[in-house]
């Protein structure tokens, strides 16, 4: 079930396509993080966009951040730059969801279906 519904507005990022080097948001590092797949049609984003869960990362405590996964178990985040009015989003590589998204989230992703509660375990080191 969405969490905020069609209020929410994507704004497309073109720092996180390929052959976009050292020009992304703050903290974005395409050398290592994850890049839109080719695949994520802008009408897929805005679908990620309304399905996804509000929370606050570790790594921006101070930002409103939203988290959602797609039908093929990957992951994204999003963040909006003006107070929640527009939102982008760019792919969390597995190994690092740990750290960016919030157990809640995870926990939220296994009661929708979308996460095993095997993987929940997995990704949070055997913690439930």
């Amino acid at each position: 079930m969405p969490d905020g519904g069609s209020s929410l507005q994507y704004r497309e990022n073109p720092k996180h396509k390929p052959g976009c080097f050292g020009e992304g948001p703050p903290r974005w590092f395409p050398s290592t993080d994850a890049i839109c797949p080719d695949d994520i049609s802008t009408a897929d984003a805005v679908a990620l966009l309304q399905e996804s869960i509000e929370g606050r990362g570790a790594s921006h405590p101070n930002a409103r951040a939203r988290y959602a996964m797609d039908g093929q178990g990957r992951f994204f985040k999003g963040y909006s730059e003006d107070n929640g009015h527009t939102w982008h989003g760019y792919p969390v590589a597995r190994e690092k969801v740990p750290r960016q998204f919030p157990a809640r989230v995870l926990r939220q992703f296994v009661k929708q279906g979308r996460l095993s509660s095997t993987d929940y375990k997995k990704l949070l080191g055997g913690a439930s």
